[in-house]
């Protein structure tokens, strides 16, 4: 692999080994589009009624946000495809894993984003269903478990991913910039796993009235695509002065 390396294109100072789109990565780009879509028609059917389709209107920021974690995990599979252009058995299992947790994860993802969107406007956005006024907080519970355990998994195979990566650093002939773009993701998604764990573990002690904190602790991770574009400006700055000097 050593040998083949001169001629691919270079981005950021990072080699492109994975351009060819191979059959693994249009699986898992199709299985992405199917959750985004999936995150569309969980409303049901078109609306019938004005009042349905007010409810579909005000419900477009749950789409919105909800479909924007996807997007962040399928921007750290394109990253680690395009990079490292790995298409042997751990990168299959690896991929399979991430595909089934991404599709366990799709209805828990918009449920808990449609019930704290209904919280913060005082149910000016609707909720996703009405809970039982007795067991609420089992419901609520389980939704929270379901939610933080499928977004630990996603997070914690992105972290194996590129961690797979760091450990075949050799064989595939990493640059000091690979290693980095490889070590910021694994950190970076190592904390998003965390907060699902996070998540689970207030859901399963927190007293009942406190209960919406297991969700509200995921805003704590608001800060993190900024965090990756400060890192990225200053990768791109260490790169222009080693060309300059």
């Amino acid at each position: 692999m050593t040998t083949t390396l001169d001629h691919l294109p270079v981005e950021r100072g990072m080699r492109l080994r994975g351009l060819a789109m191979t059959r693994l990565e249009t699986f898992a780009d199709a299985a992405f589009a199917f959750a985004v879509t999936l995150l569309v028609i969980a409303v049901d059917d078109l609306p019938e009624t004005f009042e349905e389709l007010e409810n579909a209107i005000k419900s477009i920021p749950v789409f919105l946000f909800s479909s924007a974690q996807l997007f962040a995990f399928w921007i750290a599979h394109r990253n680690w495809s395009r990079l490292y252009g790995l298409d042997n058995g751990v990168a299959v299992l690896l991929t399979l894993l991430l595909v089934m947790g991404l599709l366990v994860m799709v209805f828990p993802l918009r449920i808990v984003y449609a019930f704290g969107a209904a919280d913060m406007s005082d149910d000016w956005i609707p909720p996703p269903f009405v809970l039982d006024p007795v067991t609420w907080a089992e419901q609520l519970t389980l939704v929270f478990v379901t939610y933080g355990i499928s977004w630990a998994w996603l997070a914690g195979v992105i972290v194996a991913m590129f961690g797979y990566v760091l450990v075949r650093s050799r064989a595939l002939a990493l640059n000091a910039a690979e290693r980095r773009n490889a070590v910021v993701f694994l950190s970076m998604y190592g904390v998003i796993a965390l907060s699902g764990v996070s998540s689970v573990t207030l859901a399963l002690t927190l007293p009942h009235e406190l209960l919406h904190l297991a969700g509200y602790q995921y805003f704590l991770l608001l800060p993190m695509p900024f965090l990756a574009l400060v890192l990225r400006a200053r990768e791109r700055k260490r790169l222009r002065d080693l060309v300059e000097q």
